[in-house]
């Protein structure tokens, strides 16, 4: 860690290969607050690096990539993006949606379609057949927000995706959008899905939350909807024993999708996210 002078810890700047995993790990938790959706490893390296880049265009300052205290001051004035889910588990649930901030910059900007029965997504899975583009109002260009109502409750399709190729939704409007009215709406989803959600810690509810995100909160009783179900009543029992055994429903999912390794990766994630709010639980009790 790179000290200005003879300041104190707090006056310390953060940078590329200066600073502790603590306070690298600090750094990253604030940073995830703004959208930077980076791993919270404590190693202050590339990844961290842009994103300080990046909160330093948000902030106004120069954008050197050097963390000082005036910009981790301004991060933490920002306020958390969810009450009920930790920026580091939207973090997570943004990287498997869109791989990274970068690469969303790079290839998603522009509308796609998934295909199958998806409509025409922009942003972190904002799917126009089921939500309205009005959302994005006063954060992207206004013929843009016209251009894409255009497509809203329609099942997408490759002339769809060619007709408002035009239109784009740059990360901050995505992220906005995530935060403002996906991460609630699906909050509430998870909510009604789970008993006791709300009495579990931070990581449990941002496991169950990307989650649902993901595979949606259906019950119905067949045999792909298993471990929903067993995840729903071991949740109405809400017994510490019974919460332990939740990761292991989540990784059992993963048998449903054998080829498809992104899939398995996000299950392994939530399942060891469930187990880590588990652990600081016992840890502060």
């Amino acid at each position: 860690m790179a000290a200005r002078g003879n300041g104190t810890m707090a006056d310390m700047e953060l940078r590329r290969g200066a600073a502790t995993p603590a306070a690298a790990r600090e750094l990253q938790a604030l940073l995830n607050r703004v959208g930077a959706a980076i791993v919270e490893d404590g190693d202050f390296g590339p990844a961290t690096e842009r994103a300080v880049i990046y909160a330093q265009g948000l902030a106004r300052q120069p954008a050197n990539g050097a963390a000082d205290a005036a910009l981790r001051r301004w991060l933490a004035a920002r306020p958390a993006p969810s009450p009920e889910i930790p920026a580091s588990c939207l973090a997570l649930v943004v990287r498997h949606e869109v791989t990274s901030r970068e690469h969303y910059e790079r290839r998603l900007r522009r509308p796609v379609w998934p295909e199958g029965e998806s409509g025409i997504t922009v942003g972190v899975g904002y799917d126009l057949r089921f939500h309205e583009a009005e959302a994005f109002r006063g954060l992207i260009r206004n013929d843009h927000v016209d251009l894409l109502k255009s497509v809203e409750g329609r099942r997408g399709s490759p002339e769809l995706a060619a007709l408002v190729a035009g239109a784009e939704v740059p990360w901050r409007a995505a992220w906005r959008v995530f935060c403002a009215r996906s991460t609630p709406e699906f909050v509430a989803r998870a909510r009604a899905a789970f008993p006791n959600f709300d009495a579990l810690p931070g990581l449990c509810r941002g496991a169950l939350f990307s989650l649902v995100y993901n595979r949606g909160a259906s019950m119905k009783d067949t045999d792909s909807r298993r471990e929903m179900r067993e995840i729903r009543d071991l949740m109405s029992d809400g017994g510490r024993a019974a919460l332990s055994r939740v990761p292991r429903r989540i990784r059992s999912m993963k048998r449903l999708w054998p080829g498809l390794a992104g899939l398995r990766r996000r299950r392994d994630d939530e399942a060891d996210l469930f187990e880590r709010g588990l652990a600081q639980q016992r840890q502060e009790a």
